[in-house]
């Protein structure tokens, strides 16, 4: 760990180099969030290396945030991994944003689920490592649809219906696809996406399918249309407990149980227009004293609802035994919970306890 920046003018930051694994033929872009691999080697052995392995986020590693990539990192098509140098929390560093920001207001933190190098900052999640504090004002969201009300031609999974492509750049402007509609016949793939296209004013072309097969119709979806390759801002990276950076899930227009999701950080939940059936969470105890967790409703979800069901009675508010949370429906909605050997609600919006 090497702390620099201590004349006027820069801002103080905490230095370290580590090996980064990921994918081959890849660039991933300065700033972006990259994690600790602690069980990296033979789980018996004494591994140091654990202390300098990092690798991209997942659902499995976001509870050991490393930092930010100092540089942006290219692999080539038989690299998978290479020494880089990483800023660390508790000081500053340029964050990679796909949301807008203002000068020391809110919090940001990284997203985990957006597929290949999408682990950059924009939802607001809990406090400490994987978060952080806006330290300048940067205007890079050219449009986002985070309610799910977004469309997609789901006959060729490539065409997207936005609201004005005016200030839009082929071969610039980047879209982030977050979640999607689950109709049971395409499985949507967030990720970056390029702008290949603008066909006219309210409809672009993606360089790439959104989902593995095309489907009928439409596919709603929530994304952000990024203004620029890789918008940054000056930040300060919180220190202390692990925030579990952000994610977002695509539930099962039919309805499911089981919805995956991941045991730390905030779950955001986009609309649907009609939930056929109930999509349940079969929510696992926790693992570590003081681990958070989040679920919020982004967008309007019709027919049925979201539940929590938890494997192992909880407390609710007023500390009787907590079983399932119903009714996560409406925009606002949510859940906050914390593991203190059983599930504890720590905040409630709109959902009811049961």
């Amino acid at each position: 760990m090497i702390k620099s920046g201590k004349v006027r003018g820069q801002a103080e930051v905490i230095e370290k180099w580590v090996l980064f694994t990921a994918a081959v033929s890849t660039v991933y872009d300065k700033g972006t969030a990259v994690c600790y691999n602690r069980d990296y080697g033979t789980d018996t052995d004494v591994e140091g290396d654990r202390d300098n392995q990092v690798e991209p986020p997942s659902s499995s590693n976001n509870h050991r945030f490393a930092g930010v990539l100092v540089d942006s990192v290219s692999f080539s098509s038989v690299q998978t991994e290479k020494w880089v140098k990483i800023y660390e929390p508790g000081g500053f560093a340029e964050i990679a944003l796909y949301q807008d920001t203002v000068v020391n207001v809110g919090r940001v933190s990284f997203l985990h689920s957006g597929g290949v190098n999408t682990a950059r900052f924009g939802q607001m999640g809990f406090p400490g490592r994987g978060s952080a504090i806006p330290m300048q004002t940067v205007t890079n969201s050219l449009e986002n649809d985070y309610d799910g009300l977004g469309v997609i031609d789901a006959t060729d999974m490539i065409t997207l219906t936005v609201t004005d492509s005016a200030d839009f750049e082929v071969g610039v402007s980047r879209v982030l696809m977050l979640a999607g509609e689950n109709d049971g016949t395409a499985t949507f793939a967030p990720g970056l996406y390029g702008i290949a296209s603008i066909t006219d004013a309210t409809h672009i072309v993606l360089d790439s399918m959104v989902a593995d097969v095309v489907s009928t119709s439409t596919i709603t979806v929530s994304f952000v249309v990024i203004d620029g390759e890789n918008p940054t801002c000056l930040a300060y990276l919180e220190d202390g407990v692990e925030s579990g950076g952000v994610d977002w899930v695509s539930p099962l227009n039919a309805g499911q149980v089981g919805l995956a999701y991941s045991p730390y950080g905030k779950t955001y939940i986009p609309g649907i227009g009609t939930l056929a059936a109930d999509c349940d969470v079969t929510f696992a105890d926790g693992l570590l004293f003081g681990q958070r967790k989040g679920f919020f409703v982004i967008g309007v979800i019709g027919g049925n609802d979201v539940t929590l069901d938890f494997v192992v009675n909880g407390r609710q508010l007023d500390g009787s035994a907590l079983t399932e949370v119903l009714g996560m429906d409406a925009v606002g909605d949510a859940w906050y919970g914390e593991w203190m050997g059983s599930w504890r609600t720590i905040g409630l919006v709109g959902a009811t306890e049961g």
